[in-house]
C-alpha cells in the first residue's frame, strides 16, 4: 500500500481528502442520532404505559368544586390537566409557562425524580432546573411556592413541564374555568388499563352534570427512537457522505486511468480481470480506511465522554466499517467496466 501511494501520491491524495471529509461528517450525523435516541429512549421510560385523553363537552363552565367531585373515587391510574389556556406566571421569571395540573395521584408519578412521588404537597413545584434561572425559590402573585423537587434539567432535557397541585393552581387562578365549555383531563397509568377510572368518571359526570358529553382517546406517549434518524442534521450529513461517494467514483475512473499501462502489463503477465479488480479495491479499502481510521482517530478523544459510551462507540465502529465497504463497492462500479476493456497490448506499446 505505502509503494502505491508513493507512485500514485496525488490520485491516493484526491481520495483520501474527499473521504476525510465525508467520514468527519459522517461521525458527526452518527453520533447525534445515537444521542437523540438516548434522549428519546430515556424520555420513553417516564412515559406512562397507557395513557388516555378524556375530553368533556360542557354547556355551561364548570366550577372547581364540581371538577374535584369529578375525580371522587378513582382509584387507578392518575389525572392531570394540561390545557394550554391556562397558564402559570412567576414573579420572579418573564414569560408563561404551561403547568401540569395534578389533579389525583393513584400511583407514582412518571418522571426522573430522585425517588418516588406519591404526590406533590400543597404549596409546592416540581420543575426543571432549565427553568428556575438560577432563583432558589419561587412565587406567584407574591404568594411563594416551594420546589419540592427540581429535575435536573441538563441530565434529563426532555423534562420541560411544571407541576404543581390542583387545589394550589386554583386558589391561585380560581376564575380560570368560568369561560371553558371543554375540559380535557389525561389518565396515565404503569398498572391498569385506565377502563374503570374512565367508567368512574362517566359516571361521575352523569350525576354532576347530566347534560354534558364526554369521550375517551387512547393516545401514545412513547416515541419511536428511529426518528432519530430523519433528523435534518442527519440527512445532511448522509448526503455529504454520499457526495463523496460521487467524488470517488469519478477519481477512481481517473485511478483507473492513470494506472492504465500497469493494469495492461499485469493482464500480460497472466492476471485475469478479477484479481485486477480485487487488487485494485483492496488498495481503494486501504485509502478510503485510513480517511476513516484519521477522522475516527482525531473525533473519539474530544467527544468520547461526552456524547458517546462503549456501546455506542462499537455501533460507531460498525458504521465507519460498513461505510467503508459500501464505498469501495460503488467506487469500483465504473472502473470495473474500463477494466475489463484494457488490452495486454496496451502496456507492450509504451515499453
Amino acid at each position: 500500500m505505502f509503494a502505491m501511494l508513493k507512485r500514485y501520491s496525488f490520485v491516493s491524495l484526491l481520495i483520501i481528502t474527499c473521504f476525510l471529509s465525508a467520514f468527519v461528517a459522517l461521525y458527526h450525523g452518527v453520533t447525534s442520532m445515537l444521542q437523540i435516541m438516548r434522549m428519546i429512549q430515556e424520555e420513553n421510560e417516564y412515559q406512562y404505559l397507557h395513557t388516555v385523553k378524556v375530553t368533556i363537552m360542557l354547556t355551561e363552565p364548570l366550577d372547581v368544586e364540581a371538577l374535584f367531585q369529578l375525580v371522587e373515587g378513582i382509584e387507578t391510574g392518575n389525572i392531570v390537566i394540561v390545557d394550554y389556556d391556562q397558564f402559570l406566571y412567576f414573579d420572579q421569571l418573564d414569560g408563561m409557562f404551561l403547568p401540569t395540573i395534578i389533579l389525583k395521584l393513584n400511583e407514582p408519578l412518571s418522571i426522573p425524580s430522585s425517588k418516588p412521588l406519591h404526590g406533590i404537597p400543597k404549596g409546592s413545584l416540581i420543575i426543571s432546573s432549565t427553568r428556575l434561572d438560577g432563583n432558589q425559590q419561587l412565587s406567584i402573585k407574591e404568594r411563594t411556592l416551594e420546589l419540592y423537587e427540581v429535575i435536573n434539567g441538563e441530565t434529563h432535557p426532555f423534562f420541560n413541564s411544571t407541576l404543581i397541585n390542583a387545589e394550589d393552581y386554583f386558589d391561585l387562578y380560581p376564575n380560570s374555568l368560568t369561560k371553558d365549555l371543554q375540559i380535557d383531563l389525561y389518565l396515565g397509568s404503569n398498572h391498569h388499563d385506565l377502563y374503570q377510572a374512565y367508567a368512574k368518571m362517566e359516571e361521575n359526570l352523569q350525576q354532576l352534570v347530566p347534560d354534558a358529553r364526554i369521550f375517551a382517546t387512547e393516545i401514545s406517549t412513547q416515541t419511536n427512537p428511529f426518528q432519530a434518524i430523519l433528523t435534518q442534521g442527519n440527512i445532511l450529513f448522509i448526503g455529504l457522505f454520499g457526495f463523496a461517494l460521487l467524488n470517488t467514483i469519478m477519481i477512481s475512473y481517473y485511478w483507473i486511468i492513470v494506472r492504465r499501462r500497469e493494469i495492461a502489463i499485469r493482464k500480460a503477465f497472466g492476471h485475469t480481470n478479477l484479481s485486477i479488480m480485487k487488487l485494485l479495491a483492496k488498495e481503494l479499502a486501504g485509502l478510503i480506511g485510513l480517511s476513516a481510521l484519521i477522522s475516527f482517530t482525531v473525533q473519539v478523544p474530544f467527544s468520547f465522554h461526552e456524547t458517546i459510551n462503549f456501546l455506542e462507540l462499537f455501533w460507531l465502529a460498525t458504521v465507519f466499517i460498513g461505510a467503508v465497504a459500501l464505498a469501495v463497492v460503488i467506487a469500483m462500479i465504473v472502473p470495473a467496466g474500463h477494466i475489463m476493456k484494457i488490452q495486454p497490448a496496451e502496456g507492450m506499446k509504451r515499453s
